[in-house]
């Protein structure tokens, strides 16, 4: 599917297809809003003639089955306009495009998406993204095993593709990350292969060893209701541990039926402790880990949904690419985590090390037992590092003297987000005067704190968007002072060394000493 260059004169076909292998093109008109028959009549009146031009005059009947056959031309009207009553108002008409509709409309050549359509199709998406099923059924193909509120069995790797074409995504949204892609992951230290495209290598030239090989999958349901010997019903259940091997078999479906997979049950409503319990024995880092209960790829991409923005991620579903084109606000995930771990460690400057240790779980536990998706620590967030992201790009236009400008592009490189979420985080403690590293030991007294700081940084933001700006800026003035400082170091790779170890080991607070002084130069300054 592409956008069709022209976007005057375009014959009434804005979005068009390749030919697909039954021999199908597609030609789309993309209209706001449809307001009567007559704009239907204008649509399918140029759908004809553009049908006209491409045969030379001749009309194309629909393809048979055979190879030789010519391609033949679908067409398709998109619009947020809810349709039914102006088609039908377009059906007792006497327009001249009437004949035209009336033998697509036969030959099954004409879809029309309109604005109830493309919100079930949304609501569907969402779905398959965020909604934990409410039920799943497994047939074991051995029965199963029960221990206590554990059950065991073996299920065809078919039943697994079927789930996640069912339930999208969601199906995973308590697993602790998501696909990592084929190439991604953990490589073999002698072959250099992915774990995932070894999982993949299996099921392609020996599915009927998969079990053998596999550790298998494990989920979480609310309930476990048997139905038969072989077949049970799983409430509000889902992935925890296993969503590479479920992935690897939906990567290569056509041989997921000849997979067996070994697949443990637990009956719990709590599924955090097994999710974490189950990948201790996977490549996941300890500060993950810890993380997980609050902040994992599932839950920041619901967030980022339920909230307007747009989510960019290493690894992205088909459903999450779909979504995020809506949103023109896009935030990367890489750094919002990185900005999230500086929020919630003793010490903005964890961003760096992602010690376990430093995390304030205790404070997390307390926000989120009032506030359960931590809606509020996300709004907030999101508005942050969206607004950052803007400044930025300001910055990047502002300071462009040769002298400095490429000492400073780290800054603004895609894959170094943990610069620009400290510096987020600087100008955000500077915009609201507080110092986010000056911690309490006591729990409910940094819970307030941060209760009181998230709701500080959101309605802060929203009433005064230009202060923050100025902030912003001086807090990047701030860190590129270091850079330069490091830059008489010698090489390129000495002086990012420097640099990253200069910035990663200072002090929060002598970071925001440097930058109340500015801000305090900024406000005398501006006095004069």
């Amino acid at each position: 599917i592409r956008v069709a260059d022209k976007k005057t004169h375009d014959g009434g076909v804005d979005i068009l297809s390749d030919e697909n292998e039954r021999g199908f093109t597609l030609r789309l008109q993309s209209k706001y809003k449809i307001r009567g028959k007559e704009d239907v009549d204008t649509i399918l009146s140029k759908f004809e003639n553009y049908e006209r031009q491409m045969n030379k005059g001749a009309v194309r009947p629909l393809i048979p089955d055979d190879a030789e056959s010519p391609t033949t031309l679908l067409f398709g009207i998109l619009t947020t306009s809810k349709l039914d009553k102006i088609r039908d108002s377009y059906v007792a008409s006497a327009f001249a495009s009437r004949p035209f509709y009336d033998r697509l409309t036969r030959e099954s050549r004409l879809f029309v998406i309109d604005g109830p359509r493309i919100f079930q199709e949304l609501q569907s998406l969402y779905r398959k993204a965020h909604i934990v099923p409410n039920t799943i059924e497994l047939d074991s193909l051995s029965g199963w095993l029960q221990q206590g509120n554990v059950r065991m069995g073996i299920v065809s790797g078919a039943q697994l593709v079927d789930l996640y074409r069912s339930h999208g995504d969601a199906i995973f949204f308590e697993n602790i990350r998501d696909f990592l892609g084929v190439t991604s992951g953990k490589k073999h230290v002698e072959t250099r292969e992915t774990v995932n495209s070894a999982i993949i290598a299996t099921i392609s030239t020996a599915p009927e060893r998969l079990l053998e090989r596999n550790n298998g999958v494990t989920f979480r349901a609310a309930k476990i209701c048997p139905l038969n010997e072989t077949k049970v019903r799983l409430d509000a259940a889902g992935i925890i541990n296993g969503c590479q091997t479920t992935m690897c078999l939906v990567e290569s479906a056509s041989r997921a039926a000849e997979c067996a997979v070994a697949v443990k049950v637990v009956e719990t409503s709590d599924a955090w402790e097994i999710a974490k319990a189950s990948n201790f024995q996977n490549a996941v880092a300890q500060i993950d880990l810890d993380l997980a209960r609050f902040f994992r790829p599932q839950i920041v991409t619901k967030a980022a949904t339920d909230l307007g923005y747009g989510l960019t991620k290493e690894s992205e579903s088909d459903i999450a690419g779909i979504l995020n084109r809506i949103y023109e606000s896009v935030v990367g995930y890489d750094e919002m985590k990185c900005a999230y771990l500086g929020l919630f460690s003793r010490k903005p400057n964890n961003i760096f090390e992602g010690n376990y240790t430093e995390l304030r779980v205790d404070v997390l536990q307390r926000l989120y037992a009032a506030d359960k998706d931590g809606d509020q620590v996300f709004t907030a967030l999101f508005m942050l590092l969206k607004e950052s992201r803007n400044h930025l790009a300001y910055c990047e236009s502002t300071f462009t003297d040769e002298s400095y400008t490429n000492l400073l592009k780290r800054f603004f490189n895609d894959d170094k987000p943990r610069y620009r979420s400290l510096m987020a985080i600087l100008a955000v403690c500077g915009f609201i005067g507080d110092d986010i590293s000056e911690r309490s030991s006591d729990p409910e007294i940094e819970t307030e704190r941060m209760r009181s700081f998230v709701v500080k940084v959101r309605e802060g933001l929203q009433r005064s968007p230009g202060d923050f700006k100025k902030c912003f800026v001086l807090a990047f003035q701030v860190l590129s002072e270091i850079v330069l400082e490091a830059s008489a170091q010698g090489s390129p790779r000495e002086i990012q060394q420097l640099t990253y170890s200069k910035i990663s080991g200072m002090p929060f607070n002598i970071l925001f000493a440097k930058l109340k002084m500015r801000m305090d130069a900024s406000v005398a300054l501006d006095k004069i």
